[in-house]
């Protein structure tokens, strides 16, 4: 007979993992996002990407979908538009936001790498991207 420890702990993977699967890429794609970009999870952080006035703007939020302050965050992404490489620097904005202070340049199919860094956690988490969408 199994100990008590080794049957509750294969009772709390079992748990578990359909809820470790269900924040993959293909989930984000499939769902709507607050502000109508691209969705991907970041370590403990789901991050979305969108453009507005020709600005690269990541906003965070935790697991749950609840916005966390980006109040001295900061970040970097790099974007790949063809043969063409671009790095911005992301700033606190608005209550959850990250905005990049330089004009984003590409098509809106893309490969962008989003680095974000919370205050006290480096060295950071990160995360990619396939398209840029405007804000709604």
């Amino acid at each position: 007979m199994w100990p008590l420890f080794s049957r509750l702990s294969l009772a709390g993977m079992l748990l578990i993992s359909p809820v470790a699967g269900a924040h993959d890429d293909s989930y984000f794609d499939g769902h709507p996002t607050p502000h109508g970009g691209q969705m991907r999870m970041a370590g403990p952080y789901h991050l979305e990407v969108v453009t507005d006035a020709g600005q690269l703007i990541v906003f965070v939020t935790d697991h749950a979908g609840t916005p966390l302050s980006t109040v001295g965050w900061r970040g970097r992404a790099i974007l790949l538009a063809g043969k063409q490489k671009s790095e911005y620097s992301l700033q606190p904005w608005s209550a959850n936001g990250l905005r990049s202070t330089e004009t984003v340049t590409g098509d809106p199919d893309i490969k962008l790498v989003v680095s974000v860094v919370a205050p006290a956690k480096a060295p950071g988490e990160q995360a990619r991207f396939t398209r840029l969408s405007s804000l709604q």
